[in-house]
């Protein structure tokens, strides 16, 4: 089964240096086989090696972080084990667990 570490950017509330900062801890501190995913409606200046995904700006569902939902609809593009993480942490230790 593939792992995912997988992080939402909607508007411009964070720039997209945000995903790639959260995509360098990531790096350095998971040592598992994964790929790192950004759902976005808006990937400019995202670095290139993360996959993106588009989102779904035509659903129902409301604007911001309530885009986070469609983790869970069974279309979901990705299947296997996915850590959803935050563009606002910061990692500083192990996260193999």
């Amino acid at each position: 089964m593939k792992n995912y570490v997988v992080c939402l950017k909607f508007g411009n509330k964070y720039s997209p240096e945000y995903v790639n900062k959260l995509q360098s801890m990531v790096k350095r501190h998971l040592t598992i086989d994964y790929e790192f995913v950004c759902i976005t409606e808006d990937a400019t200046g995202i670095n290139p090696d993360i996959k993106t995904i588009p989102l779904a700006t035509d659903s129902n569902v409301a604007v911001g972080w309530w885009y986070k939902v469609d983790l869970f609809n069974k279309n979901f593009p990705l299947k296997g084990t996915i850590l959803f993480l935050d563009l606002d942490i910061i990692i500083f230790n192990n996260i193999d667990r």
